[in-house]
């Protein structure tokens, strides 16, 4: 469980950088971010797919603050989940 929220961990970090071009006045690097968005949620799904629902990650495609908020519940959940293995 330590290597998923480890994981967990890289891809809010990279979801905090793809907010910031999101917002960038450049179309192609929002255009370029989204793309990256996209592919970094299909890997927080594959990842975490016994967290989190199809909807909760539909609505993460269209709202980055809500996929990091979702990132962070998740991890929350992992480590209550690892506390309840190992403890």
């Amino acid at each position: 469980m330590d290597d998923k929220i480890n994981e967990l961990n890289k891809i809010r970090i990279t979801a905090i950088f793809l907010h910031s071009s999101l917002a960038s006045p450049n179309i192609g690097e929002v255009v370029v971010a989204q793309a990256e968005l996209d592919s970094l949620i299909d890997s927080f799904q594959s990842l975490c797919s016994d967290f989190v629902t199809d909807e909760e990650i539909e609505t993460a495609r269209s709202d980055i603050e809500y996929f990091l908020k979702l990132i962070d519940s998740t991890a929350r959940k992992c480590r209550t989940r690892s506390g309840e293995k190992t403890g």
